[in-house]
């Protein structure tokens, strides 16, 4: 999983020990506080780690670089995103734009450090989890960012209504093949990560 946040002192101390309670509890957080890879900028750095991610737990208190994380990753990839935010602050503005997406869980405000580990578990790990089993069900609206959806059935539509319905079933199905060997094949190399 990724954890994205600020890295002030304050925020720091709080990203790094839900880092650690994580890891207690058998997962694999990456927190991205190294440096950025010569031949990559942080941006994709960050979205190359989010295509990883088994899902995202993003702090939203004091946002710094998060909003634009945030505009790499949730229109680009159906990842399940957490969204945290300490005390009675507010998103930033432009936030509400991701609640389109239905990998984008509600924000959960937690009151303090010891708040945020005391119901880690109930109120951020299984939302998540519960969001990553339903996207793995199988459903294509679940595995597809809603504007490649809407571009396929255009596409699909367009190609049903000109009467190439032969043309129009083969689309279809080698794209629904396409998607199930590429989701397969994440899942094995997301497997083998774990």
């Amino acid at each position: 999983m990724l954890i994205l946040g600020r890295f002030t002192d304050e925020r720091k101390a709080i990203l790094d020990a839900l880092r650690d309670e994580l890891r207690k509890r058998d997962y694999l957080p990456i927190l991205f506080d190294f440096a950025v890879p010569a031949t990559r900028n942080i941006t994709e750095t960050v979205s190359l780690l989010a295509r990883m991610a088994r899902f995202i737990i993003a702090d939203l208190t004091d946002p710094s670089s998060i909003p634009k994380e945030l505009e790499a990753i949730v229109p680009q990839l159906a990842v399940s995103v957490q969204p945290l935010l300490e005390g009675a602050s507010r998103p930033y503005a432009m936030f509400r734009d991701y609640w389109k997406y239905e990998w984008v869980l509600p924000v959960y405000r937690y009151e303090g450090l010891e708040a945020l580990l005391a119901t880690l578990a109930d109120r951020v790990i299984d939302p998540a989890e519960g969001k990553v089993k339903a996207q793995s069900d199988g459903a294509p609206s679940a595995l597809w960012p809603p504007a490649v959806v809407r571009t396929r059935h255009a596409d699909c539509r367009a190609l049903a209504q000109r009467g190439c319905r032969r043309l129009f079933r083969s689309a279809v199905t080698r794209r629904s093949t396409t998607l199930a060997a590429k989701e397969r094949k994440r899942r094995e190399s997301l497997a083998a990560l774990w």
